[in-house]
């Protein structure tokens, strides 16, 4: 799969590499596969890091549906994965859901 370092100096360049990214990945494999996932969840951490929480939070729980479905819940993708919608459901403000999440 194709994959884009990200990193908070880097998120204005780092941002449409991973959507190019992710499109090449849906290409040449699917969208509910891991590689794409990865790509979805590269997307997500850009969006967050510009403030873009409601958009992170949807592809970060697009990439947790992906990698629950094909990893499991002990993996470390299913986790990075549920750390990063809690973050972004405590940005949100939403500390409840961010609890819960975290739990998991």
């Amino acid at each position: 799969g194709v994959y884009v370092y990200h990193g908070i100096d880097m998120i204005d360049r780092g941002l449409p590499m991973a959507r190019e990214s992710l499109l090449v990945n849906e290409g040449l494999y699917r969208r509910k596969s891991t590689h794409t996932a990865k790509s979805i969840y590269l997307v997500g951490k850009g969006l967050w890091c510009k403030y873009k929480y409601d958009e992170a939070l949807k592809l970060f729980q697009e990439a947790l549906e992906i990698y629950d479905s094909t990893h499991g819940r002990q993996h470390r993708d299913t986790a990075e994965a549920l750390h990063w919608i809690g973050r972004t459901l405590q940005r949100m403000g939403k500390i409840d859901e961010a609890l819960k999440i975290q739990r998991e």
